[in-house]
């Protein structure tokens, strides 16, 4: 498909899910219409996400249908606002009295990620053009969330562990932290040659990984810039040497060490 000068989160989402081999990867989403789209969607999925589709907007909602209520966890203001409604017409008030558009929404359906301990956690890769047609893996960024925050975000919180502890605590299944990376890599390098295909606009693609209870990995979402230089970096020297030096990661204080 083709793409407009002005690259949406949807944009994106449309490339990669015009590929069957890319597609299986993708929550279902679709771009935010009416409120009778939403509830729909919200009944299919029971718990999605509500997020804009201009790239540089980083600001969610996350709204759960529990029985006849709505839980909402609204993440757009300065301080996170979480609230229980009793019913559609109320999520639908609540909704409207935003002064947000949400013509420029995206509804997600939410992916229950993996745990470090009872911290959700995911990969962030960053991909790099060499040249055309050819990408390479810049940086593999491990990132860790408390309670206190819903989508993972190592400034938000202290936490010290090493990997392989870390790995085993929150996978109760065998898991093959390597692998996955080895798999997460082929999966963002067909990632950007659907994307360089549709539109060649960007040098270096960034990728949020989900990584669910099943081991499975999801494209949650896709950026066409360098947005990760507050994550702290694990470089790919690093990354192939996994298997012989302890690798420790760390957030918010705590730097990367590469030596």
């Amino acid at each position: 498909m083709g793409i407009k000068n002005r690259v949406t989160k949807y944009d994106l989402y449309e490339i990669i899910s015009d590929r069957e081999e890319l597609s299986q990867f993708l929550p279902p989403a679709q771009v935010f219409e009416d409120f009778a789209q939403l509830i729909e969607f919200i009944n299919r999925y029971e718990k999605i996400v509500l997020k804009p589709q201009n790239i540089c907007e980083k600001n969610i909602c996350i709204i759960e249908k529990l029985g006849e209520n709505y839980k909402i966890t609204d993440c757009r203001k300065k301080n996170k606002f979480k609230s229980i409604l009793t019913s559609a017409k109320d999520l639908e008030n609540y909704l409207s009295r935003s002064e947000e558009n949400y013509n420029n929404y995206i509804l997600q359906k939410y992916i229950k990620p993996a745990k470090v301990e009872e911290d959700l956690f995911d990969l962030r890769v960053m991909m790099k053009k060499i040249t055309k047609g050819d990408w390479n893996l810049k940086d593999i960024e491990y990132s860790v969330a408390g309670n206190d925050f819903l989508f993972t975000n190592v400034m938000n919180k202290n936490f010290n562990l090493p990997l392989n502890k870390a790995v085993k605590s929150y996978y109760p299944l065998h898991f093959d932290l390597k692998e996955t990376i080895d798999k997460a890599n082929r999966l963002c390098l067909k990632a950007c040659k659907a994307i360089e295909e549709a539109a060649n606009f960007s040098e270096e693609i960034g990728f949020d990984i989900g990584i669910d209870e099943e081991n499975k990995l999801w494209l949650v979402e896709i950026n066409v810039f360098d947005s990760f230089k507050k994550f702290s970096v694990v470089d790919y020297k690093t990354y192939l040497s996994m298997n012989y030096t302890p690798l420790l990661y760390t957030v918010s204080a705590y730097n990367f060490n590469n030596k």
